[in-house]
């Protein structure tokens, strides 16, 4: 036997030994979860092409030198493949959506401090003026008003563009007129009919404070030293320095009608009865 002839004979045996291998590895692991069987791929060595004065053109055939093996492949199916591609494919597309919108949620303050709050605080607000609303008063950024309900009214504010309103003051008597100035809130607490307050707070709702009773007021007016307003009960019309002070009686209304609605300007004080409009000019 030629050296050729035990060189071939060399590559059958290596090759068919990786066959062998493979034929174990495939038995090894038939109970395997996930395992694949493999098929062994067995080709020709490349052969020799003819030879100095022995072309293969002038000679029938060629030359061998062999078997090798040309590839190890494993016997799956295509369709459990595309399966697994379509899987994976919407769990990315799960995931990510996951991620964006926790993102968003907590960009938001949600669920505890974001629109779900604002919302349910603004639906509190509008129920909570819904149920009574009496004054209102406005300055330069925010509007003021309050609700009245005996022993639960408040006072309220919201910005001028809108928003979630806040309470400034809350287990009030029965707040009804209200108006403010550049520093303070005021407005008048009816309470049950008798009891009647003229109240004063800062703006933002701190330092709450009575600065004179009166039975039954009405409605209140403001200028740049005083608080104007009508009581009900006495049928008076009455003022106090916006500072607080004594009380000063401006008039007395007919005993057989009361005071209503109350306005002043630089020099006068108006207001209504039930039988006419009447002007009181200063004392």
């Amino acid at each position: 036997m030629s050296f050729l002839g035990i060189n071939i004979a060399g590559s059958a045996l290596e090759t068919f030994q990786e066959a062998e291998n493979v034929t174990s590895q495939n038995i090894a692991n038939v109970q395997t979860p996930g395992a694949s069987r493999q098929i062994v791929n067995i080709g020709q060595l490349p052969p020799i092409d003819g030879a100095v004065f022995n072309p293969s053109h002038l000679n029938p055939g060629t030359q061998g030198t062999g078997v090798l093996v040309a590839s190890i492949l494993r016997v799956h199916q295509d369709s459990y493949d595309a399966l697994f591609r379509g899987a994976t494919s919407s769990q990315n597309f799960y995931s990510t959506q996951q991620s964006v919108l926790t993102a968003l949620q907590s960009a938001m303050g949600e669920p505890s401090n974001g629109i779900n709050a604002a919302f349910t605080a603004f639906q509190t607000a509008v129920q909570t003026l819904a149920n009574n609303p009496q004054g209102i008063a406005v300055d330069a950024t925010s509007v003021y008003w309050t609700t009245y309900a005996p022993s639960t009214g408040t006072v309220m504010k919201v910005d001028v563009n809108g928003g979630v309103p806040r309470t400034l003051a809350s287990e009030q008597g029965g707040p009804q007129g209200i108006v403010v100035d550049r520093t303070n809130v005021y407005w008048l607490d009816v309470s049950n009919g008798v009891d009647g307050t003229v109240m004063r707070m800062d703006l933002d709702g701190g330092n709450v404070t009575t600065l004179a009773r009166s039975p039954v007021p009405g409605s209140i007016a403001i200028d740049d030293t005083s608080l104007y307003w009508t009581d009900l009960g006495p049928g008076s019309v009455r003022k106090i320095p916006v500072g607080g002070g004594a009380v000063t009686t401006l008039a007395l209304a007919s005993p057989t009608s009361g005071p209503g609605g109350i306005v002043v300007d630089a020099t006068s004080v108006y207001w209504t009865d039930s039988r006419a409009p009447n002007r009181l000019r200063p004392l």
